[in-house]
């Protein structure tokens, strides 16, 4: 796999966590979304803890937490029915690190929720290799994050301790990242009802 060509490169950590990220987030455990997870845990096969497994935990677990982000923050968004059956679920489906939580609000609005739930993973993958999160487990989400670690200091305990802190900060950096796009989007779509209709236009005219 061409991914294999930036791990272990650390001036090259960012661009391999954005690829992940987008990787993750892009079909929500189909092939593409296997095909990153599988990289990660072959990078984790001898036993170390790696960037790249961290970078795909954390952008996995995003989609289904920025879905519940924007349920809290702009309702006016989601219909009562998908507040109450979605805000709480997608929090726990996120934190297991069950990407497909998001399928079926992603399949309902895709024209929205796929370039959303891109730029979340992509953001996510993006800082935690930033930040040089790195974790040994293959799967768990935020039940072995105390597994989580940084190289950017070597001292254990700091480690250890910023690793956790850093998984954290970019799990909600990314999700409200993801969140944000939501509205973003929604709102262009409304203002300007035929911004993205350029392709469809042309193909009429034609």
């Amino acid at each position: 796999m061409f991914l294999q060509l930036f791990e272990g490169k650390p001036y090259l950590a960012w661009l391999l966590g954005l690829i992940l990220g987008l990787m993750m987030a892009s079909d929500l455990g189909g092939p593409i979304n296997k095909a990153a997870y599988i990289f990660g845990t072959l990078t984790i096969a001898n036993g170390a803890s790696t960037v790249s497994m961290a970078a795909v935990m954390i952008s996995g677990m995003v989609p289904p937490l920025g879905i519940s982000v924007s349920m809290f923050i702009s309702r006016k968004l989601w219909s009562k029915e998908e507040r109450e059956s979605g805000k709480i679920s997608n929090i726990l489906f996120g934190l297991s690190f069950i990407s497909e939580g998001a399928i079926p609000y992603t399949s309902k609005n895709p024209k929205v929720l796929i370039p959303a739930n891109l730029a979340g993973g992509a953001v996510a993958g993006l800082v935690s290799a930033v930040l040089g999160v790195n974790i040994v487990a293959p799967h768990g989400g935020i039940f072995v994050i105390f597994l989580a670690r940084t190289t950017l200091f070597a001292d254990l305990g700091t480690s250890i301790g910023l690793g956790i802190l850093f998984f954290i900060a970019a799990l909600l950096v990314g999700a409200f990242a993801q969140a944000g796009t939501i509205y973003l989007i929604t709102f262009l779509n409304k203002k300007y009802p035929n911004l993205f209709q350029f392709k469809k236009r042309r193909k009429l005219r034609s």
